[in-house]
């Protein structure tokens, strides 16, 4: 897909903004689900990032804290959000 095939597709189903999970060094762990190093999990979120910023998204970084803490976060902000 294509930039252009890409921005119709958002203006289509877009989105208020996108909540992103930046990579957490303390809690990564390669296993067999997750093949690829912490620094590749960091360049995937980087062009992530720039990606959702260059086709107009807003982003809110979810904190790095407890399950709970982060489940509330979200919680929080989708519903600040409706």
């Amino acid at each position: 897909m294509d930039e252009q095939e890409a921005r119709q597709l958002i203006e289509k189903y877009s989105y208020q903004y996108v909540l992103l999970l930046p990579p957490w060094r303390e809690i990564y762990k390669q296993d067999s689900e997750r093949d690829h190093t912490f620094e590749h999990a960091e360049m995937v979120y980087e062009k992530t990032r720039d990606w959702y910023l260059r086709v107009g998204y807003k982003l809110v970084d979810v904190p790095k804290d407890t399950a709970e803490v982060r489940a509330q976060f979200i919680l929080n902000h989708v519903g600040k959000q409706s």
